[in-house]
């Protein structure tokens, strides 16, 4: 049997609950007019700049913005034709569990605090790199990672998609896909 989170997104039984609240933030910096047609999706090193610059544009007031102890709060704060750009804060002890993209190539930048990100690899390779202020972290297409707030306070991060998000599938440590979610 299938029941409803409080954001109404149904999984398996045996499936993990991650508590998240939509973020309600100014980022008019950060929006942009979208284009029309057809857009070749970018590259890493295009993700990796557009998820610095945005970091860095909110980085000063990034300290105003928290989470409660395990949760996470978000907003997509820019939606183009060929990529979408979300700000995530990471409450204290908080984490999502592995996940892909749905075969979106990613990057994530932290605007404050630190992060960890567990990559795992379909040959069974584990790596886990700490992404502190100022970092940044590509994510290939086909990878599956988790990333955690392990600190005693929040982080603010911004993430960059392309083609913009619109699945997530998580695993569990077996590389076993346990649910799928389309993103709205």
């Amino acid at each position: 049997m299938r029941d409803a989170d409080p954001q109404g997104v149904v999984r398996p039984d045996d499936a993990p609950s991650h508590p998240t609240e939509p973020l309600e933030m100014d980022v008019s910096t950060l929006v942009a007019d979208r284009t029309d047609g057809p857009v070749a999706p970018e590259g890493a090193e295009r993700l990796q700049a557009l998820a610095c610059d945005a970091a860095e544009a909110i980085a000063r007031d990034a300290f105003r913005y928290e989470a409660a102890p395990g949760t996470r709060r978000y907003a997509r704060v820019r939606s183009a034709p060929d990529h979408d750009v979300w700000v995530i804060v990471w409450g204290p002890g908080s984490s999502v569990a592995p996940h892909d993209h749905g075969g979106s190539r990613g990057a994530f930048a932290v605007a404050s605090g630190a992060l960890t990100d567990r990559t795992s690899t379909p040959t069974g390779r584990n790596r886990a790199t700490v992404v502190p202020p100022g970092g940044v972290q590509a994510v290939d297409a086909d990878t599956v990672h988790g990333v955690a707030n392990p600190t005693g306070v929040s982080a603010v991060s911004v993430h960059v998609y392309s083609p913009p998000l619109a699945s997530m599938a998580f695993y569990d440590g077996g590389r076993r896909e346990l649910w799928r979610e389309e993103v709205a």
